[in-house]
């Protein structure tokens, strides 16, 4: 679980490896490493369903991309709701829904709901300068 959230190597450098003490709300770490130590923990229970929330924010784009494929390559054959606003976190996915001010403006296969998000920004320009209210930076 530890090598599929990408944390082994930080545990393994640790003076007690695995039989560290982590403390209270993980202080010893860094957002990222608190991140991916919370994954592990999901991981090692082999859920049937798994739902992160942002769980991978603090992490820069290619060790999130790394974390996600180990993550998809060990819940094969399960269910994984991923919440993000990251648009290359989902173009992987079976299916994404895209949500702007607590509606769903699209949904579907990534290519649909990323072609829909961006002819919505074409025909709005001024859109694209609000990334927080864009269709596709709340997909």
């Amino acid at each position: 679980a530890l090598r599929v959230a990408g944390i082994s190597e930080v545990v393994e450098a640790l003076p007690h490896k695995y039989d560290t003490w982590i403390g209270q709300h993980g202080l010893r770490f860094s957002g990222g490493q608190r991140q991916r130590l919370g994954l592990a923990r999901a991981i090692v229970r082999n859920p049937k369903f798994l739902i992160l929330d942002e769980a991978m924010s603090a992490l820069d784009r290619t060790l999130e991309e790394n974390v996600r494929r180990a993550i998809q390559q060990q819940l094969k054959g399960r269910t994984l709701l991923l919440i993000t606003h990251r648009i290359e976190s989902v173009l992987d996915a079976d299916h994404v829904v895209s949500i702007e001010n607590g509606r769903v403006c699209a949904e579907g296969p990534p290519s649909k709901v990323l072609a829909n998000a961006n002819r919505m920004l074409s025909r709005n320009p001024s859109k694209s300068s609000e990334p927080a209210s864009s269709p596709a930076s709340n997909i």
